[in-house]
C-alpha cells in the first residue's frame, strides 16, 4: 500500500531526524513504525476479557468504582509502609 500523506513541519523534521540516526530513508522508517504500531494490542482488545469478567460478576458501576479505590488505597499504604524511614 503506497500512503500520500501531510505531517506537520515539526513532524516530518523528527521524522527525517530519526529515520537518519537509524541509517533508514524515511519512507522505510515510516512504514518500520506504522507496522509495528499496528502489531500492538488496542486498549479494546486488552480490556476485552476484564470487561468481560465485570459484566460476568455482575457488580453495579458503583461497586466496581469502589473496590477500585479500596484497592488503591492497599496499594498506597502498602507502599507507604515499605518507605525507609
Amino acid at each position: 500500500m503506497t500512503l500520500d500523506i501531510q505531517l506537520s513541519p515539526e513532524a516530518a523534521r523528527l521524522l527525517r531526524e530519526r529515520a537518519a540516526a537509524l541509517g533508514l530513508d524515511v519512507a522505510t522508517y515510516a512504514a518500520k513504525i506504522v507496522e509495528e504500531d499496528l502489531k500492538k494490542p488496542t486498549l479494546d482488545e486488552i480490556m476485552g476479557p476484564v470487561h468481560d469478567l465485570v459484566r460476568k460478576s455482575g457488580m453495579t458501576d458503583d461497586e466496581i468504582m469502589e473496590l477500585g479505590r479500596s484497592e488503591l488505597k492497599a496499594l498506597r499504604e502498602e507502599k507507604s509502609t515499605k518507605r525507609p524511614t
